[in-house]
């Protein structure tokens, strides 16, 4: 069940990384997130970061209330 939760955390994550992205990154051209590589690299990284940290809260919480 632990992988479970934790899948569905990641998913969830993700998402609401994508979220974040949309709203910083509203005003950037598409010629710039193709060209420019510090961009795809700080940003993707954030995301992934959302996703990992998303899978590890909703592990957390499910171990803090299950019995």
């Amino acid at each position: 069940m632990v992988y479970i939760v934790g899948f569905i955390g990641f998913i969830l994550g993700f998402v609401g990384g994508l979220g974040i992205l949309y709203f910083m990154l509203r005003n950037v051209s598409n010629e710039d997130l193709i060209e420019d590589k510090y961009l795809k690299l700080k940003y993707g990284l954030l995301n992934w970061g959302m996703a990992i940290a998303g899978a590890y809260y909703a592990v957390y919480i499910y171990k803090s209330y299950s019995f």
